[in-house]
């Protein structure tokens, strides 16, 4: 088991009935790690913690799990959601707008760009404050 990356590992553990967490900063297992994981597991313990967090930062943003440290969404409206996704290393923020009765998106907008989470969730709640004040200002 070597070169492997964090969501390999993790994806294996979970294969063996394992699954990781993470609370107050350390790594924790449901149940006894697999002997002949936990070489890849401290070589990689950093990164398994960093991969592992980026589903409670987002929560903690708003945004719901699609798929475990790779996509986040946030309903902003009936027709227009927010999607934060990982492909190929950098994470993108946009925003998709739907027309009712038509079953693709009508237009989506980039909100940001970036090689980390913390980045583009900061540039997505940004765009949310933005929507917000907007808001508000109609109203008036």
């Amino acid at each position: 088991m070597e070169n492997m990356n964090a969501d390999e590992i993790i994806r294996s553990a979970e294969k063996e009935g394992c699954a990781l967490s993470v609370e107050n900063g350390y790594l924790k297992g449901s149940k006894q790690i697999p002997s002949r994981l936990m070489e890849s597991l401290k070589a990689n313990k950093q990164s398994i913690i960093e991969y592992l967090s980026r589903d409670s930062k987002a929560r903690a943003a708003g945004f719901m799990v699609g798929v475990p440290g790779e996509l986040y969404t946030l309903s902003v409206s009936r027709r227009a959601d927010i999607f934060i996704e990982q492909i190929n290393g950098v994470w993108t923020a946009y925003r998709s707008t739907y027309i009712t009765g038509r079953p693709v998106n009508a237009y989506s907008k980039t909100i940001a760009t970036g090689e980390t989470l913390d980045y583009v969730l900061m540039k997505a709640k940004g765009y949310l404050q933005y929507i917000d004040r907007f808001r508000q200002r109609k109203r008036k």
